[in-house]
């Protein structure tokens, strides 16, 4: 039989409660030309019986537990096709995925990727969108940096280029070793087509979403700073800026986060941070400020309303 032109590759580690979906979620495709790669991270639930189930419809690696990117490399460099596909255990993919990014691909494109929707636990629709509107159609080093709009789930990407930078970041178990992989892509100027089509599911079950974010935001400064490490020529004036400024906001954001659930402490020391990483921005000085005195609970309010009504007048 001819090698498949596109492979799937699943990691799942303990994902008994999602992982027949997202599995039939592949097997469903409208384009038959692909393989389905599982790799068991070290699972100690019912992830291996449910494997077990789908018989030669998937092929099943197995390793030590040793997280998600380490299981993606696995599975990269057993996998057959010309373009690889990333599905987490919990997230599904629409039927025509792989055929609609296939069918627009062009031959400068190395990593094509579309908008998805976010459901929850029972596949209720949450959102129906994730990306911006104003997503770029061709995501450039500078746009990543800014606003990441390169959807995992939603990722096709050629296999020649992941294998040339190295693949995923093992050592990066902080939840960015997706976004640290497409800043290399683009650092080495492979090209980044975006589809506005809606063609996947980000699946979001409750994980707590403050402990969430200052993960996350560390796991940014990591991917940026080893980006800029390995690719120091890729990053002029305006990548670097964005640089500072990425971090801090989204340091910025999870100290809202904080503020609205009433962890007043820890969201002034959080918005302190993002004036740290980022001193110029006026907000962050006025929210740091803000809830650090006595009357914070009403006084974060109004500055914020009194910066949302100057912005209101400057549009």
């Amino acid at each position: 039989m001819p090698d498949p032109m596109v492979s799937a590759v699943i990691p799942a580690y303990n994902g008994e409660r999602f992982l027949r979906q997202a599995i039939d979620s592949a097997l469903a495709q409208t384009y038959p030309n692909f393989e389905v790669i599982v790799i068991d991270d070290g699972s100690t639930d019912s992830t291996p019986e449910i494997l077990s189930q789908y018989g030669r419809n998937i092929r099943v690696l197995r390793q030590e537990n040793a997280g998600q990117a380490a299981a993606r490399n696995l599975g990269i460099s057993r996998s057959a096709g010309q373009w690889i596909a990333f599905l987490d255990q919990d997230d599904l993919w629409d039927p025509c995925k792989i055929e609609t990014q296939l069918s627009m691909a062009q031959d400068a494109d190395a990593l094509i990727c579309s908008d998805a929707r976010v459901i929850d636990g029972a596949g209720a629709v949450l959102r129906a969108r994730m990306a911006p509107e104003k997503a770029p159609p061709s995501p450039t080093l500078r746009d990543l940096i800014g606003s990441n709009t390169v959807i995992a789930v939603t990722v096709l990407v050629r296999r020649d280029v992941v294998e040339a930078v190295g693949g995923f970041d093992s050592l990066n178990r902080l939840g960015t070793e997706d976004f640290q992989l497409w800043l290399r892509l683009a650092a080495r100027g492979c090209k980044f087509r975006f589809l506005k089509q809606v063609l996947a599911s980000y699946r979001w079950h409750g994980d707590n979403i403050s402990s969430n974010r200052a993960r996350t935001a560390t796991g940014v400064i990591y991917a940026l700073n080893r980006t800029r490490q390995e690719y120091p020529a890729a990053f002029g004036r305006p990548e670097r800026w964005a640089c500072r400024h990425a971090p801090g906001q989204l340091e910025f954001d999870r100290a809202w986060h904080l503020y609205i659930r009433g962890n007043y402490g820890e969201a002034a020391r959080s918005f302190w941070r993002s004036v740290e990483l980022w001193p110029f921005s006026v907000k962050s000085w006025l929210y740091a400020i803000a809830t650090s005195l006595p009357m914070r609970r009403i006084l974060l309010p109004k500055v914020r309303g009194l910066l949302k009504a100057v912005t209101r007048e400057h549009d």
